[in-house]
């Protein structure tokens, strides 16, 4: 924790939940980010994702998807509550408390979606090519939920093992970096089973057999849209 002796302070904190560091007395090169966040940025991600999150409630009580709602419910609630920590950044980038909790919540908030989007696409298998998946699509719910849930508890580990130390454990650092890779390694294996299923069913018109699958498939670009949303969502979320 870095201090040096300032006339009226003992001390001028730097970084931890003692900094009295402001922006009359330090540079916001001295700030942990060395930058200060966007106003106007932050304030309108935190209203993007709250009306996502009024969305997904409309839309979950509509359609009766209770599972899905709850997970973008509490990824999107997580990016919301850590996006305002970053506006309170803005008006103190040395604001410890603040720091902690949007790094906590916005490295949180992918987990929930994941969750969401593993049952997905077993769920899409299952309704519209169950012949096409190479395994038991339980496979998503018992092995791929698992991972997300390990993800998150490394995650929490390491950033209250952080918040504790005033951010000088490596320990917690580690800890957390060890949930982000491995929820990156489960996400490629997910893309990769999702591709496999949609190179597998695009070519399922080979199959004189499933030419019902195929018509029905086609018809219902939609879902090809909604499959391809996926993929994208998946690959920023480790933004």
């Amino acid at each position: 924790m870095a201090a040096i002796s300032l006339g009226a302070f003992e001390y001028l904190v730097r970084f931890g939940p003692k900094a009295n560091c402001t922006f009359e007395l330090c540079t916001i090169e001295e700030s942990v980010y060395k930058y200060r966040p966007s106003f106007s940025a932050n304030v309108a991600l935190a209203a993007a994702f709250f009306l996502a999150t009024i969305i997904h409630i409309i839309l979950g009580i509509r359609w009766k998807t209770w599972w899905v709602m709850w997970c973008m419910i509490l990824s999107c609630t997580h990016e919301v509550a850590g996006y305002i920590a970053r506006v309170f950044m803005w008006k103190n980038s040395w604001n410890f408390a603040a720091f902690i909790t949007q790094i906590i919540l916005i490295t949180q908030a992918p987990v929930f979606y994941c969750a969401a989007i593993y049952v997905m696409l077993g769920q899409i298998i299952d309704y519209y090519a169950p012949k096409l998946a190479r395994f038991s699509t339980n496979v998503f719910v018992w092995v791929f939920l698992p991972c997300d849930i390990i993800s998150l508890i490394l995650q929490g580990v390491g950033g209250s093992l952080s918040a504790s130390s005033s951010g000088s454990s490596a320990v917690g650092v580690d800890i957390a970096m060890a949930g982000l890779v491995f929820q990156v390694i489960t996400l490629v294996f997910y893309l990769s089973f999702m591709i496999d299923f949609m190179v597998r069913g695009s070519a399922s018109f080979l199959y004189a057999n499933e030419w019902i699958l195929l018509i029905k498939l086609v018809a219902s670009s939609s879902s090809w849209y909604f499959v391809y949303a996926l993929d994208i969502r998946a690959l920023c979320f480790r933004r």
